[in-house]
C-alpha cells in the first residue's frame, strides 16, 4: 500500500507532539537527576540526540521513549497528549464531529467547507466594500 503525503495539520501535529514529548523528557530526566551524559551512558544514545529529543527537534521513537521512561521512572501516559489540546473550542468541535466519519469521507466534508467558508467570505468581502457600508463605517 503506498504511503499517503502528509496533511500540513498532521505535520503540525507531529511537531507539537514531539515538543510536548521532549519537555516531557526533559523534566523527567531532571527530576530522576540524570544529566544528557549519564542518560547516554545508560542508553548508548548520543548526548547530541537526547537533547534533539527533549528540544522536540526529532521525534522520540515509541521504542526509546519506553526506554527513557522507564530509566526515569516515569509512566508512558506521562508523555501522551490529545492532538486537539491547544484548539479553540469552535476547532475542537469541528474535529470531534469529523472523528464520527471516516477519512474519505473527511476529507470530501473538508474540501465541502472550505468551498463554503470561500463563497462566504466573497460575499462578506462584496457587503464590507460596499459604499453603504463604508459611509457607516466613517468616523469623522
Amino acid at each position: 500500500m503506498p504511503r499517503r503525503k502528509k496533511t500540513k495539520e498532521l505535520k503540525e501535529i507531529e511537531e507539537r507532539m514531539a515538543k510536548y514529548v521532549g519537555k516531557k523528557l526533559r523534566l523527567h530526566r531532571k527530576e530522576a537527576r540524570y544529566t544528557l551524559a549519564e542518560t547516554s551512558k545508560k542508553t548508548g544514545v548520543s548526548t547530541s540526540t537526547l537533547s534533539e529529543y527533549e528540544r522536540g527537534f526529532y521525534p522520540c521513537p515509541p521504542d526509546r521513549l519506553r526506554e527513557l521512561a522507564t530509566l526515569y521512572n516515569a509512566p508512558l501516559s506521562d508523555f501522551s497528549l490529545d492532538p486537539r489540546e491547544g484548539l479553540s473550542d469552535n476547532a475542537r468541535q469541528l474535529a470531534e464531529i469529523l472523528e464520527q466519519w471516516d477519512e474519505t469521507d473527511q476529507e470530501e466534508v473538508m474540501r465541502s467547507l472550505i468551498r463554503h467558508l470561500s463563497d462566504l467570505r466573497r460575499i462578506y468581502d462584496k457587503v464590507s466594500t460596499s459604499p453603504r457600508k463604508r459611509l457607516y463605517q466613517r468616523s469623522d
